[in-house]
């Protein structure tokens, strides 16, 4: 029970710090590829909404990963098979709406 607070506290402190770096409109870099494209190909994005929304999705999983270590204190399996669920739906259905929508294109 110990070992599952010790390894899930640390991701869930990075999870968030990196959620309010995207959330403030910096960090990029935390964004696989965002890096590698030319700078036409980020014009093509609102970097202030994907980056907000991206905040959001990590402050989120934050939230879920939290649910592992309290499902793990409580003996309640449910809570953390529900937890793991979320953690694998919630990145594939962020990544698909942030290519399929048209709110994260630039206006210009």
């Amino acid at each position: 029970m110990i070992i599952s607070f010790a390894i899930n506290i640390p991701i869930i402190i990075m999870l968030v710090a990196m959620g309010i770096t995207l959330l403030c409109g910096k960090g990029g870099s935390l964004l696989a590829g965002w890096n590698t494209m030319s700078e036409a190909e980020q014009a093509k994005y609102d970097k202030k909404v994907l980056f907000r929304f991206l905040g959001l999705m990590l402050i989120l999983l934050a939230g879920v990963t939290a649910l592992i270590p309290i499902g793990i204190y409580f003996d309640n399996l449910a809570i953390v098979f529900i937890a793991a669920a979320f953690m694998l739906v919630i990145p594939i259905a962020a990544v698909v709406y942030a290519n399929s929508s048209k709110r994260f294109r630039s206006k210009n």
